[in-house]
């Protein structure tokens, strides 16, 4: 696959025939995309291999060392490391006349917990439950200011804002601070997973706010609900602001709701996708670089955010939650998507930033 091919275009590694003539206890070279890293590892421990591979895809913000993770254990492979490489490691190994070499790691296993914060708007209608939700968690290697600081903050000023107000919502709002989600989604899907059907059906639907204040940041629309989409981009376009669409791809807290059903919606600033050319007149800043310069990394600090941007999607966010916690009539309930029990049964499929 070429480097300017879409994201995620390939299979490699996904599907049992893609090792056809694998010999058993050889190193599996496979390239992200598509299906979760478990899967392509699942796969290659399935073959016989004795360490697997995974090499980023090459498009521009994909480039990179890939660090990631599987989600879960690999049934039989506690014994096959898997390791991440950039796109330029993995093609100089593709394109060697015959490769061999050694796959070591030194790796730990430590248990570890995290928990959800919730709660609820003393009044509203609890059968219309309007859920807000960002995750509180960070990747290992940065203090994540951004991802997710700026999310949190604000369903935390949301919520301060409405009873200083002293409003008194016709909906019941749920304000959700979502633990362990860079670990794949775990306290959302966890919260999902334990609520009985009954539960689910009092859930109107949910709003999802993760980075929005990527310095070199877009406003981007999470293409869920139709409703909700149309309420943000109504937003924006009275005040003159551009937005483009965000594809739901399965890799925030939103994920465990869309899954069972419940319809899905939100505003992000953007993360390691590279800004492109035409956006600029859009929503400024500098083509060739991503939303965010330092997603997933040490430099996600107080200096990595920028609060313009972060004001714009902030007022759209409290906005429309507000809108939806006053509203007479709310989204209608979405058909369960037919990878709904794949993904509500695993957060292995679901993934968190890094899992796919």
């Amino acid at each position: 696959m070429s480097a300017s091919a879409p994201v995620n275009a390939t299979t490699s590694g996904c599907e049992a025939a893609d090792y056809a003539g694998f010999a058993a206890g050889s190193i599996a070279l496979v390239k992200r995309g598509t299906c979760s890293f478990g899967e392509k590892a699942a796969a290659a421990v399935t073959a016989g291999a004795s360490a697997v591979i995974i090499m980023n895809e090459g498009q521009p913000g994909r480039e990179e060392t890939l660090t990631g993770t599987l989600g879960a254990p690999v049934t039989g492979g506690a014994a096959v490391p898997v390791i991440g490489v950039s796109a330029a490691v993995g093609e100089a190994l593709a394109a060697a006349a015959s490769p061999t070499g050694r796959v070591v790691t030194d790796t730990h296993n430590t248990p570890s917990s995290s928990y959800n914060l919730l709660f609820d708007t003393p009044g509203g209608d609890p059968a219309r439950t309007v859920v807000v939700g960002a995750h509180l968690d960070s990747v290992p290697a940065g203090p994540g200011i951004n991802d997710n600081g700026s999310g949190t903050a604000f369903v935390l000023a949301l919520a301060e804002q409405l009873k200083a107000l002293n409003i008194t919502p016709r909906n019941k709002v749920r304000f959700a601070f979502w633990g362990a989600e860079e670990a794949g989604l775990v306290g959302s899907t966890a919260y999902v997973a334990d609520l009985s059907q009954a539960q689910r059906d009092q859930l109107a639907l949910d709003l999802n706010f993760d980075m929005l204040a990527s310095p070199n940041y877009a406003r981007l629309v999470l293409d869920g609900d139709a409703d909700i989409a149309r309420a943000f981009q109504a937003f924006f376009a009275a005040r003159g602001q551009a937005t483009r669409p965000a594809a739901l791809d399965g890799r925030s807290d939103y994920e465990p709701f869309r899954a069972v059903g419940v319809p899905v919606g939100g505003v992000a600033a953007g993360a390691e996708q590279v800004k492109q050319a035409f956006e600029v007149p859009l929503f400024g800043g500098t083509a060739g670089l991503a939303y965010d310069p330092n997603y997933h990394q040490a430099g996600d600090g107080r200096a990595n955010l920028n609060l313009a941007g972060f004001k714009e999607l902030a007022d759209a966010a409290a906005t429309v939650a507000l809108g939806y916690a006053t509203a007479e009539t709310l989204p209608a309930r979405t058909p369960v998507p037919r990878s709904a029990g794949r993904a509500a049964a695993s957060t292995e499929w679901l993934g968190g930033h890094l899992q796919r």
